[in-house]
């Protein structure tokens, strides 16, 4: 376990500005959130994540090669918890040759991140939701998407009406009704119009942003 000091001979685990290297006769379940490391190395051994509690990493530069495997969960068992990998670094940092900086490098190594099934990850409103509205209704069905979740609802104006996107956070799910944490800014067409021949459907495009296994970079 990476929180045990047997791990890494009796000492502590890894602190800030650490370079880890994980070697092929280890196995390291990742149990932990750690501060910046300066790296991780998988150089043939396993770092997998521990399913028995949320887990964070955070490093500069992480390196996968010689058949070293970083797991996050499989295809047949997802990953239940909250795992997220946050990359940092700036114009300034080293750049590792072909692969550069604040990056994930893989060479003859192997990544799996599986995070829970939501389902469908983005739909499109089925009634117009209105300034002032708590709750949307979309075509698809979303029981899968978790509450406390943030999703986005997609402008349906004009070109200048960007700033109209709205996001909020999931606080009920009733079938196809999402309950919001705050009322609607502005209004969020779902209409079908004829012309002629001709059917045309402007319909509020909604996707949730939330998932339970986060690879991110830190904006700095």
């Amino acid at each position: 376990m990476w929180s045990s000091k047997y791990t890494w001979g009796g000492a502590d685990p890894p602190s800030a500005g650490d370079l880890v290297v994980i070697g092929a006769s280890q196995t390291i379940y990742f149990d932990a959130s750690t501060p910046v490391l300066t790296g991780v190395i998988i150089l043939g051994g396993s770092l997998i994540f521990d399913d028995m509690q949320d887990v964070s990493l955070q490093a500069q530069y992480i390196i996968i090669a010689a058949n070293g495997r970083l797991q996050i969960g499989t295809e047949q068992q997802p990953f239940t918890h909250n795992a997220v990998i946050t990359m940092y670094g700036n114009v300034r940092s080293t750049e590792l040759p072909i692969f550069g900086s604040k990056v994930t490098a893989v060479r003859n190594g192997t990544i799996e991140m599986h995070g829970k099934n939501i389902g469908v990850t983005w739909t499109k409103l089925s009634v117009t939701a209105n300034v002032g509205d708590t709750s949307i209704t979309v075509k698809d069905s979303v029981i899968n998407w978790p509450i406390g979740g943030q999703i986005v609802i997609a402008t349906t104006g004009d070109y200048l009406s960007q700033g109209q996107t709205e996001k909020r956070i999931i606080t009920a799910i009733n079938g196809n009704t999402i309950t919001l944490n705050s009322p609607l800014k502005f209004q969020h067409l779902s209409v079908t119009r004829t012309v002629g021949d001709t059917s045309v459907s402007i319909m509020a495009e909604v996707g949730l942003l939330t998932r339970n296994v986060l690879y991110q970079g830190k904006i700095n």
